[in-house]
Order: C-alpha cells, then sequence, then structure tokens
C-alpha cells in the first residue's frame, strides 16, 4: 500500500493570494498538529518507511508523521522527488 500525503500549512499557503511554489517555508503551528494527527492516523497502518521531498515543509510532516507512527521508521529525504511544475496561462 501506498500512502501520499501533503505538507502541513504554513503561514504563506493558509493566504489564499499566495503560492509558495518551491519556496523552503517551514510549518506553522497549524501545520505541525495537522501532521500529528495524520500520524496518529496511520498509526497501525503497517507503514514501513516514509520518503520526503527536500523541502523544509515536506520533511518536517514527514518528520512528525514518523514520530507518531514509529520513531525508528526509515526516512528518506530525496531532492529528486519533486512534484511537476504547475501549468499556467495568462488571460487569451
Amino acid at each position: 500500500m501506498l500512502y501520499s500525503v501533503r505538507h502541513g500549512e504554513t503561514d504563506w499557503n493558509c493566504q489564499p493570494t499566495r503560492c509558495q511554489g518551491w519556496a523552503d517555508v517551514p510549518l506553522n503551528d497549524a501545520g505541525r498538529r495537522q501532521a500529528r494527527e495524520q500520524g496518529s492516523r496511520l498509526r497501525g497502518a503497517g507503514i514501513q518507511a516514509i520518503v520526503s521531498t527536500h523541502l523544509l515543509r515536506a520533511a518536517q510532516t514527514a518528520g512528525l508523521i514518523r514520530d507518531q507512527i514509529d520513531g525508528g521508521l526509515p526516512l528518506r529525504i530525496d531532492a529528486f522527488l519533486r512534484a511537476a511544475p504547475a501549468q499556467t496561462s495568462g488571460p487569451e
């Protein structure tokens, strides 16, 4: 089974008009709480390893989830695991 989890809230992504993109923004208090809650929900799901992108908010989320599941789980930070850039277009 593969689980995919989005990072927790940051001060940037709680603002509807701000896109953080590749900016390395940390989790805020709500984001840390969200990550811990997600980890609690995943406890007992048979998770054997956790992989995260290199961005701080994702790595923090992964670490907090791991702490809730089992602090001894392998946590791999992979700079090559990146989301594809969003396609955007202006008015036509």
